[in-house]
């Protein structure tokens, strides 16, 4: 499953690179006056987040951290009458969190998504 994300995401990187030179040509012909009507921008990328997993449990005073993992995602990002915008994110592991101590070792990944919208002034 991860490997599929990995192929999935590097398919996306590639087309995203490709249609920032699709944009450019877009964005001078609206500067022209060309296109009429409400502008709408689409950007689409990757995006990376290195962390790592930390649980304490204070009655027992134990402190256990995980090894540090990659969240690698892909991100699409939509701008209105360059004013509004709303963007979308998607993260997942590339690889699980490890974490032990004395009694257990727990093995896990994560997925997070990150919505934002916003007026520029």
């Amino acid at each position: 499953m991860k490997r599929s994300i990995m192929v999935f995401l590097t398919a996306l990187l590639i087309a995203s690179a490709s249609g920032m030179a699709f944009a450019e040509e877009e964005k001078k012909e609206s500067e022209q006056g060309e296109r009429g009507g409400i502008e709408i921008e689409v950007e689409v990328g990757a995006k990376a987040w290195y962390n790592k997993m930390q649980h304490r449990e204070p009655l027992k005073d134990l402190d256990v951290t995980s090894a540090p993992t990659l969240l690698l995602g892909p991100v699409v990002e939509v701008k209105i009458a360059h004013d509004f915008f709303v963007e979308a994110a998607y993260f997942a592991t590339m690889s699980d969190y490890r974490m032990s101590d004395a009694l257990r070792s727990i093995t896990a990944d994560r997925s997070d998504i990150d919505l934002a919208a916003g007026y520029l002034f």
